[in-house]
């Protein structure tokens, strides 16, 4: 059984539930029963419509997502919370489509030293974070690896959307560069994510500056440790972040080396 209001009950009702939060607390019998009058209810198409045009437009004002996110300010999930969000979100993977939009809209992004701070901040004490001493022994721990261990952990791993652009350009251009960070090819420990396929030791890490920060003290640094690993057998390596990636500087930098 539906109930049908009229325009002006409408009205009323919501005129009624105006600047008032609504929360709604039903006890476990109410739900099952709410459950149980739903079943095999089936929304027509139009209907399906009219409710995604509604919430398209739920968020469209600034004014509203500005002040919704006043109010988020200094609030935190609560452990349990924090769990529930990790559970229902296990599994899930994002397309390679929705990880290029993604990528698309934080490139040319640039943090102050400040929101660099606060990043740390509010990262700190999670797992991929570690102490010096914990870095150092993870250091050392991967100088016993083998090639074949490093393999088995990079095997699985695809393109991420930076790779696959610069991945289109070698394409489009023919030149002589092909990937390898799936695993496939191991300098001093580290795996590079293309190398030159004219005998020449140049190796390329195509990389995305936020990201790099966020596991890293500086990108300098993590560029100047790689540098020392590869030269250490004669390889040259070359560095292109998400800015970098578009084909006038590739194939300039391709092309001088």
């Amino acid at each position: 059984m539906g109930y049908h209001h009229t325009e002006k009950t409408r009205r009323k009702i919501s005129e009624a539930r105006k600047g008032k939060p609504v929360v709604l607390h039903h006890t476990e019998e109410t739900k099952r029963k709410i459950s149980i009058a739903h079943k095999g209810k089936h929304l027509s198409e139009e209907h399906k419509r009219k409710i995604s045009e509604a919430n398209k437009r739920t968020f469209s004002s600034e004014e509203l997502r500005r002040k919704m996110s006043e109010a988020r300010k200094g609030k935190h999930l609560s452990d349990e919370a924090k769990r529930k969000v990790s559970q229902a979100n296990k599994g899930k993977h994002l397309s390679n489509e929705t990880k290029r939009k993604i990528g698309k809209a934080s490139r040319g992004r640039y943090f102050s030293e400040e929101a660099r701070k606060k990043i740390g901040e509010a990262h700190r004490g999670r797992h991929f974070f570690h102490t010096d001493e914990t870095k150092r022994k993870i250091s050392e721990a991967g100088k016993y690896c083998t090639k074949e261990t490093i393999r088995n952990k990079l095997r699985r791993r695809t393109p991420s959307s930076l790779e696959e652009e610069f991945q289109g350009i070698i394409n489009k251009y023919n030149l002589p560069y092909k990937y390898v960070g799936n695993g496939s090819f191991i300098i001093a420990g580290y795996n590079p994510d293309f190398i030159n396929t004219n005998n020449e030791k140049i190796a390329v890490e195509v990389y995305a500056r936020y990201y790099k920060l966020r596991n890293n003290k500086t990108i300098e640094e993590w560029k100047d440790e790689r540098g020392k690993a590869f030269n250490k057998y004669g390889w040259r390596i070359l560095f292109f972040n998400e800015v970098e990636v578009n084909e006038e500087n590739v194939l300039e930098k391709l092309r001088c080396n």
